[in-house]
């Protein structure tokens, strides 16, 4: 029953995630009952099978078989205020600040678990971690720079856990992810002597494989802590780059041709506390550090053009993400 779930849900994920690139490129929220809390406590807590992606030790929690399926919606909203942006020539741009580039989101997960016997337990998910997609009006200001970004993340996760003692939990899991990219930008040409813009559209994609790892510590029959950490993802992205609205003179230049770019998914640790008060109420805590100083830029590099590579600088900083929660649970099943 379990595996014919499965394989029915992952022959339609792929439609489903078309649209799953909100909220930045990080997606915490790969399962439905942390939700509330804001996924704190979630390397800890093990209350599903989410619990392959946070931490895969806390399925030796789960002590009978179980599927849970779950879908987010992601609302963002991206807005750009233009204070003087020019060109590398000092000269002012023109255009209009864009519009909302945010797009809805729809981020879909599963995980299917089963206790092997008292000690091994085997799990899978398949959720989309990182995803991305903005567009802006075609004419804004920033258009030499991006008009449309996405990216999109499918990720096959199988795991395992082995139940050492009655207080110490291990986890490991590997993680197959497919990464699929397409950037589009307008071309200023006026240095050729053309005053229409031409437009660039690339598109990639890869496999590559990670691994994600956890610990499960149970002090006290009320108390969990949990340690887990997911491995940097190198995703070598191949694919095409198109050119729309290229005049004559300048066909000979601007061509279709083969791209490669390098994308760096960070790694990510995270610390987790679960405590139950009474048997109404539990208290959640978590802190999960993500190392995004390790993607520095996109550098697109093309096959047989002499344009240069073309470079999306980040400068982006390492982050940690906190949260707390309180659980109320009014009645038992």
């Amino acid at each position: 029953m379990f595996l014919s779930l499965f394989l029915i849900f992952l022959s339609f994920f792929p439609f489903l995630v078309l649209k799953a690139y909100g909220a930045g490129i990080a997606i915490y929220e790969q399962g439905v009952s942390g939700l509330g809390n804001a996924y704190a406590g979630a390397a800890a807590s093990a209350e599903d099978g989410s619990t392959i992606f946070y931490n895969p030790a806390g399925l030796t929690k789960l002590d009978k078989s179980e599927a849970s399926l779950g879908t987010h919606v992601i609302i963002p909203t991206a807005h750009f205020k233009n204070t003087g942006s020019i060109k590398a020539d000092k000269i002012p741009l023109t255009g209009n600040n864009g519009g909302d580039a945010g797009v809805i989101g729809i981020v879909p997960n599963l995980y299917v678990s089963t206790p092997i016997n008292e000690k091994f337990f085997l799990g899978i998910g398949i959720n989309s971690p990182f995803g991305l997609q903005t567009e802006y009006d075609k004419n804004w200001v920033g258009r030499y720079h991006a008009i449309k970004s996405k990216l999109i993340t499918i990720n096959l996760n199988p795991a395992m856990a082995y139940k050492l003692n009655s207080k110490v939990s291990l986890g490991l899991g590997a993680n197959f992810q497919r990464a699929e990219a397409e950037i589009t930008n307008a071309i200023d040409f006026t240095k050729y002597g053309i005053t229409q813009d031409g437009f660039a559209r690339l598109k990639g994609d890869d496999w590559s494989f990670g691994w994600n790892a956890g610990i499960l510590y149970e002090p006290s029959e009320n108390t969990r802590l949990g340690v887990a950490y997911r491995s940097k993802i190198t995703h070598q992205l191949k694919g095409k780059v198109k050119f729309e609205n290229i005049s004559f003179p300048l066909s000979s230049i601007f061509h279709k041709d083969n791209v490669k770019a390098r994308l760096d998914l960070p790694p990510m640790l995270s610390f987790s506390g679960f405590h139950k008060l009474n048997s109404k109420w539990t208290v959640l805590a978590d802190i999960t550090w993500t190392s995004w100083s390790r993607f520095e830029e996109l550098r697109i590099k093309y096959d047989t053009l002499t344009i240069g590579d073309t470079v999306i600088t980040t400068k982006w900083k390492d982050c940690f993400r906190y949260s707390i929660g309180l659980s109320y649970q009014p009645t038992y099943k």
